[in-house]
């Protein structure tokens, strides 16, 4: 006949424990599953990279439809000629009635994306939201959005239409 003896919680803390004997990590390993840790997330970082930039751009195209829209909205409310202005120096654009300032957009900051072009861009809303020949460029204004290596072009006509690839 077989006899097993049975422990209980009792008899398993009254046993003794082996000196020097810690749970847990020790410094070194800890270490390596960091080291192992960054090594997989700059891995996912660079594999994500190119995904961020096509983000960045369709959102800068968004942004430059949006803006153009909002100028055309802006010019029928207030029943006036808005400017709508892109500034490649520093990034931005804008939309202006008279001499207020109605929405600013900076694409550095907002998308880290940059604004190539040779100069600063103007498309003229009228208050029937219609493009203004008068005001705006007479030709069609071709603007660079550069995130990284990755570049798009966004086609601005004096009509106040936008095409996009």
């Amino acid at each position: 006949m077989i006899r097993a003896r049975l422990t209980t919680s009792q008899d398993s803390t009254n046993a003794p424990s082996p000196q020097g004997v810690r749970a847990g990590f020790t410094v070194v390993e800890l270490l390596i599953a960091l080291v192992i840790g960054l090594t997989l997330l700059s891995m996912a970082g660079q594999a994500l990279s190119p995904v961020r930039e096509a983000s960045a751009l369709r959102s800068s195209d968004y942004a430059i439809q949006y803006l153009v829209s909002r100028a055309r909205a802006t010019a029928i409310e207030r029943r006036e000629t808005v400017r709508h202005r892109i500034d490649p120096v520093g990034d931005t654009a804008w939309i202006q009635a008279g001499t207020d300032q109605v929405t600013r957009f900076d694409f550095d900051a907002e998308l880290g994306a940059d604004v190539v072009a040779g100069h600063t861009v103007t498309v003229c809303m009228t208050a029937r939201g219609t493009g203004d020949p008068t005001c705006s460029q007479p030709t069609p204004a071709v603007i660079g959005l550069k995130v990284a290596e990755a570049t798009r072009y966004v086609t601005i006509l004096p009509s106040g239409q936008v095409i996009t690839p």
